[in-house]
């Protein structure tokens, strides 16, 4: 069942009447496709990416007495912490898709919370509401390893993206062009607060995913520029990992300046599906985290091998993101390859 269609429908007409809506979204491709198709339905929308955490603090409650919204719209975001929810008095609407959540005082629509099996992406449901952009929302769900129904209508007008052989999400991202897309949105959202800004401005303007594939436009050109670092990055860290004959396999990469964890575990669990994979950077103290298998929940093991560390992590039954601090992080995996193996 998922979001009932007079929820969506109600959603619709709170962005119809908003006349200045402010988003916070997470910092993935899901989220920031999500955030685009708000921006390409209304004309105009100011957007805030959540960075590093996978929670809305009352830090940013300061985005709100700037922008001075009279709607709060938040997307793909696991969590927000009551104080932010305390402090806040303009309406909000959480679209989310990860474990539900229980808040008081908002809009709150999660297909979890009818059925718990279904994860569909925010993308997919800002679209069910707007019908915007397809191919945003194609992006954006394959990107979360979703195929949405709607597909073949993204094939009709890019049918050079999407070969007709493909028919799963996970063979569209790292065996097609709508792979290369979702990585130039993802990678945008990389290095310093102030460029990721020029970038997600610099979406808005992006009508076409073509645009950025063969940088026909100035919007396309920058954001294909910018990724391409990013890109190599990535790839001289995703080459640098050991893969051993182990089916849980640990590892921290350098700290290169970015995150790539979630990036580089998925691309590793497409390449080697009978593996777990639970890939972690170390940052200021901590081990930030993404675990990933094919086949097996990762979820509940992971809520066990937490309670013993100071540290924290959730998301869905085959993909998690966690955070723990550097010298509880043996403990963890200790757990963590007991439960998996």
């Amino acid at each position: 069942m998922g979001i009932a269609k007079n929820r969506l429908d109600d959603f619709k007409k709170s962005i119809d009447n908003a006349k200045k809506i402010l988003v916070f979204f997470d910092d993935d491709c899901d989220g920031l496709a999500a955030f685009l198709q708000v921006y390409k339905y209304k004309g105009e929308a100011v957007g805030v990416a959540i960075r590093a955490v996978p929670e809305l603090k009352a830090e940013y409650i300061r985005k709100i007495k700037e922008h001075d919204p009279d709607l709060i719209v938040v997307l793909d975001m696991p969590m927000i912490t009551e104080e932010f929810l305390d402090q806040n008095k303009v309406p909000l609407i959480w679209v989310d898709h990860h474990e539900p959540k229980n808040p008081k005082g908002v809009t709150y629509l999660n297909p979890h919370v009818e059925d718990e099996e279904d994860n569909r992406p925010t993308s997919y449901w800002i679209h069910q509401a707007l019908n915007s952009s397809v191919w945003l929302a194609t992006v954006g769900c394959i990107a979360d390893w979703f195929w949405p129904e709607f597909v073949d209508e993204f094939r009709k007008e890019f049918s050079n993206l999407l070969p007709e052989n493909i028919n799963t999400a996970p063979d569209a991202l790292f065996n097609s062009k709508v792979g290369t897309i979702v990585q130039v949105l993802l990678f945008n959202l990389k290095g310093s607060v102030s460029d990721m800004n020029k970038s997600i401005k610099t979406f808005t303007k992006v009508q076409s995913p073509i645009e950025m594939l063969e940088q026909t436009s100035e919007p396309g050109r920058f954001v294909y520029k910018r990724y391409l670092p990013f890109r190599e990055e990535y790839e001289r860290i995703l080459n640098s990992i050991p893969i051993s004959e182990e089916l849980f396999i640990a590892h921290i990469y350098e700290n290169a300046g970015n995150a790539y964890s979630a990036e580089i575990s998925n691309e590793l669990m497409y390449r080697y599906p009978d593996k777990t994979f639970l890939i972690g950077r170390k940052n200021q103290g901590d081990v930030r985290c993404s675990l990933r298998a094919t086949e097996k929940d990762v979820w509940t093991p992971l809520q066990k091998a937490l309670k013993g560390v100071e540290g924290y992590g959730g998301g869905h039954k085959n993909a998690c993101g966690l955070s723990v601090k550097e010298g509880d992080f043996d403990k963890l995996v200790e757990v963590l390859k007991k439960e998996l193996t």
